[in-house]
């Protein structure tokens, strides 16, 4: 933020809350399946022309029956949780205070901790402030 405003003319930079929830969170499934698949090491090997078996593909992991933990279950992670039921994973999510039934849409509401210990893929979608340099993260246990 402090680099857009130190420039001439200055980049105005604002939050526009649901603008981009739904693009946001397809970028986020994206990382997800292509984490647990390891599309990028096969993608890397295909262009350095080693397929075939050369190296073996790594092993990836099935969405399905994984946990999917979300912190900050807003717009984004609501969305998030939606796309990700269609690959079989089950959400928990903690947030400063539990949604209402319908609005968690069926995820469970748990301790930061438990969010921790329990997620095998972890989204943050927090705010941009001062504290988080970004929006979203994901991060993907070893399954």
């Amino acid at each position: 933020m402090h680099a857009c405003a130190a420039r001439k003319p200055p980049l105005l930079v604002s939050n526009v809350p649901t603008a981009v929830d739904d693009s946001t969170a397809d970028t986020a499934v994206f990382l997800i399946i292509g984490a647990l698949r390891n599309f990028n090491t096969s993608m890397l090997a295909l262009r350095d022309g080693k397929w075939r078996g050369q190296p073996p593909p790594p092993h990836g992991h099935d969405p399905q029956g994984k946990v999917l933990g979300i912190l900050g279950m807003g717009g984004i992670g609501r969305n998030l949780k939606a796309k990700m039921d269609m690959f079989g994973m089950t959400t928990i999510y903690h947030n400063r205070k539990p949604l209402s039934e319908e609005l968690a849409g069926g995820a469970e509401y748990v301790s930061f901790d438990e969010l921790l210990a329990r997620s095998d893929v972890l989204s943050l979608n927090l705010p941009l402030n001062v504290r988080i340099p970004g929006s979203i993260y994901v991060f993907i246990h070893a399954c």
